[in-house]
């Protein structure tokens, strides 16, 4: 078995977990002990990091890991750090050494550009982004605009300047530029052979603000290094871990599947999905190429269909899925997707209808045909983005290994908690259960408590309700709210026949 040392983005059931309940019997997956890692905004320990992978490297085949992580020690210790430049770059020399010292390693690398949220909230961000987070956002897309020669209204920018104070417009920009610094270390890397596959996606993005301007001179460092073929930057964050793992595992087993594109829309591969910048059509290209696969030039090239559930226009949130709109009613047809994947390849449904959540009435069709265990994979989790990674990611290991224990059970997990959780009980729960306790939607107090055993449940109500198909071979095991918020939720599900299914 192939041993893959692993360094998640950070601690959450998506970037630790996942990967975990994947590949479990498909590769000997080497993770960081949990004592090491840190705390949402409490950073992992870094010291700690690189003795891991000098002590885990010497007989590994691969290592997959993120660059935030190593460096900051998580995705929102990276937005919140006071390191210096040169103490950050240092961080990525242990890279060098792993390299230098065992040539035959593959590495694959991550590192995020980071966000800049227009809303303003400090939950994940730094403190006083709860008092000017909007302002930030709206004078990096005011500022992007300047440059480009798009708008100029410096009356505008002044007053955005003033609400936010040059104090805490320093301090935002001065880490911007050490992630700059940070991402361009990595290209130079590389370039140098010491990765040997490195994406750069944008966390959150959008066309303009921060974040783009960002993107560009990352870009022009690549284009520079003759790297333009080889680095990939699209919009990602949580799914990265999943599609590098999925495109190692394709390199050691000498694969590249081939994916044929079918939408439910015909106009959605236009759409700019909610926290992205650019159409879905060419996201999907770029997750296709970051999990290790190949656009298929027609379906009977193809090893696997990826069907998507977009819209037509704008994609809504999945909270407000229950409004009917002639967008999601008339302007896809479900029912012919549904009725093309009848044709015998594997099919990969990527739930991207809605942001954050999976789509209800998706749910319902799969339940009444009785399809809800023949997918090759399901995500419809958070952003288009997290949904493509990890379906791909599914989908790809289910080519190599076929319809496993491991392929059951997270096939369950992502329908427990893709329809479930994110697009049901979530909300039901904060909207009708946090006040009795004094919680809000950022705060229930413990990740053990009476706010998850009241989702969990809520979900075992919604697995007997809307999956009645498959609700008697589906238990959920655990659940917990990993950042004692209800963003999230740590879920544990199993496919009661899996063993069976797989014999």
């Amino acid at each position: 078995m192939k041993k893959i040392v692993f360094l998640p983005l950070d601690e959450r059931p998506c970037n630790y977990k996942f990967p975990q309940f994947l590949y479990k019997n498909s590769v000997d997956l080497i993770v960081p002990p949990a004592e090491i890692l840190g705390d949402k905004k409490k950073p992992a320990n870094v010291d700690g990091l690189s003795e891991f992978l000098r002590k885990e490297y010497g007989d590994a085949d691969a290592l997959v890991l993120s660059l935030d992580m190593l460096v900051y020690g998580g995705l929102l210790p990276s937005r919140l750090h006071y390191f210096e430049t040169p103490t950050i770059e240092g961080r990525l020399n242990v890279l060098e050494e792993l390299k230098r010292t065992n040539p035959k390693l593959k590495i694959y690398a991550f590192s995020l550009i980071m966000r800049c949220p227009k809303y303003s909230s400090d939950d994940e961000e730094p403190d006083y982004y709860a008092d000017c987070g909007a302002e930030i956002h709206k004078l990096g897309v005011c500022l992007h605009k300047k440059k480009l020669g798009l708008e100029d209204d410096e009356t505008q920018i002044a007053e955005l300047e003033r609400k936010i104070t040059a104090k805490n417009l320093d301090d935002y920009l001065s880490r911007r530029k050490k992630n700059i610094a940070v991402n361009i270390r990595a290209t130079e890397l590389r370039k140098a052979g010491v990765i040997d596959y490195l994406v750069i996606p944008q966390d959150d993005s959008a066309p303009y603000g921060f974040t783009a301007m960002d993107q560009v001179l990352v870009r022009d460092k690549i284009n520079a290094l003759g790297l333009s073929a080889k680095i990939l930057m699209y919009p990602g964050a949580d799914e990265t871990g999943l599609a590098l793992l999925s495109h190692c595992l394709n390199d050691l087993y000498g694969k590249k599947p081939a994916v044929y594109i079918r939408y439910a829309a015909e106009n959605a591969s236009a759409i700019i999905p909610p926290y992205e910048d650019r159409p879905m059509g060419e996201t999907v290209k770029y997750h296709v190429m970051a999990a290790g696969g190949r656009l298929a030039s027609c379906f009977a090239d193809s090893d696997v269909v990826l069907c998507l559930t977009a819209p037509s226009k704008g994609m809504t949130e999945a909270r407000y899925q229950n409004k009917h709109t002639v967008e999601y009613d008339c302007f896809r047809n479900v029912p012919e997707l549904i009725d093309f994947v009848s044709v015998g390849k594997p099919f990969i449904i990527a739930d991207n209808a809605y942001a954050n959540g999976g789509e209800l009435a998706l749910l319902n069709v799969l339940n009444e045909e009785k399809l809800l265990d023949k997918p090759a994979a399901y995500a419809g989790w958070n952003t288009n983005a997290n949904t493509l990674g990890t379906a791909l990611a599914q989908g790809f290991l289910y080519l190599i290994n076929g319809a496993t224990k491991e392929h059951y059970d997270f096939l369950a997990l992502r329908y427990v908690e893709d329809f479930g959780y994110c697009g049901k009980v979530r909300f039901l729960v904060a909207d009708n259960m946090l006040s009795d306790y004094g919680y809000d939607y950022f705060y229930v107090e413990n990740e053990r408590g009476v706010i998850a055993e009241k989702v969990k449940a809520e979900l075992e109500k919604f697995v007997a309700e809307h999956m009645s198909s498959v609700a008697d071979e589906i238990e959920i095991a655990d659940v917990y709210m990993p950042w004692r918020r209800m963003f999230e939720a740590g879920i544990t599900a199993k496919w009661k026949k899996s063993d069976e299914k797989s014999r």
